[in-house]
């Protein structure tokens, strides 16, 4: 059964206390991104990248000042880590003391970006081609041992939305303005990852799957001209900016709105299996106010943050029925579980 909390924000750091004593010494700006894989952990600051042991605070790896838009990954067998330099290169480092490899030269700027491992350990990268109010996006796959991409680029792609199951820890909308730090993202069980790939008027629907990266199928809905003038104004700051349900059903999508446009923000869901009209889910939320959302993990329902007379509240909303439930008042910050 699905069940939603809602409670004040908390920090939880128990599990790395004595790391982040450690790590605290030399990173004097603090944790933003932890991962752990095959024995190691990367913590990543605002400034650097750490892989230290998992058992004991010896570094393995040291790096000056990453991109961090683009949360850095551990491969699954614990030999490298990946990660995007200040010189915008996509870069595979071995953990064994070995030389660099450079599997992109030169990344665009996220809008959404991002990269994570696949269930057969290859690496799968999101980027934009090209820059400005309608880039270009692309996707590459490789093998991060020797730098091959075994599936062809797929290219032309206008917009992205990756499935919630594979957000990874918390998947509220991220911090309105600057690139602060890459939503994490986990494709390590088959099928978890799913991505819709949005072309022209069309969804294309492919997930993660143990033999690689996978096309499942073209999705019924056919996109209007009204559609693709909302998707066009989707905020474009990270994937959670644009969520697919686990069943790839829906998209919920966080778009620029307000007069004038970029004023306010609102949330819409968007039903891929049949051309009905895009439902508003919560309209021109002023900038300043961050609208905080989650999806169930069954699909079925969104729980968010509405500011009702000076009073926040939790709404939940259900996606088949269109039907809206308050959770009661001085309620914030909804998340789920199983």
């Amino acid at each position: 059964m699905n069940t939603i909390r809602h409670s004040p924000r908390k920090a939880a750091i128990c599990s790395l206390f004595i790391l982040s004593l450690f790590i605290s010494s030399c990173v004097p700006n603090g944790l933003s991104s932890v991962a752990k894989s095959g024995g190691r952990v990367a913590v990543v600051s605002d400034r650097d990248v750490y892989v230290v042991s998992a058992a004991s605070p010896e570094i393995a790896y040291y790096y000056f000042r990453p991109d961090t838009r683009y949360a850095p990954a551990i491969s699954p067998d614990g030999k490298s880590i990946v990660f995007v330099d200040q010189q915008r290169r996509l870069i595979r480092q071995s953990l064994d003391g070995g030389e660099p490899k450079v599997l992109v030269p030169l990344v665009g700027f996220p809008g959404p970006g991002a990269f994570l491992f696949l269930p057969n350990g290859d690496l799968f990268f999101m980027d934009t081609r090209t820059e400005g109010i309608e880039p270009e996006r692309y996707v590459n796959i490789f093998n991060v041992n020797t730098g091959e991409q075994p599936v062809p680029a797929v290219l032309g792609i206008q917009q992205v939305f990756i499935s919630v199951n594979a957000i990874k820890p918390k998947y509220s909308a991220a911090t309105t303005g600057a690139y602060t730090s890459a939503a994490k993202l986990d494709a390590s069980q088959p099928g978890q990852f799913r991505v819709v790939f949005q072309a022209k008027n069309y969804f294309y629907l492919y997930s993660g799957e143990e033999k690689g990266f996978v096309y499942n199928q073209t999705l019924p809905r056919v996109l209007d001209f009204n559609d693709q003038i909302l998707l066009s104004r989707r905020v474009q700051d990270d994937v959670t900016s644009g969520l697919l349900t686990a069943d790839a059903k829906w998209l919920i999508v966080r778009v620029r709105s307000g007069v004038p446009l970029g004023t306010a923000t609102s949330l819409y869901a968007i039903n891929l299996m049949f051309n009905e009209p895009i439902a508003p889910i919560i309209l021109d939320v002023p900038v300043t106010r961050r609208i905080n959302y989650a999806l169930s993990p069954s699909g079925h329902f969104i729980a968010y943050e509405e500011v009702i007379n000076g009073v926040t509240h939790v709404q939940l909303h259900n996606l088949d029925t269109n039907q809206k439930t308050s959770l009661g008042i001085a309620t914030l910050d909804p998340k789920w579980w199983k």
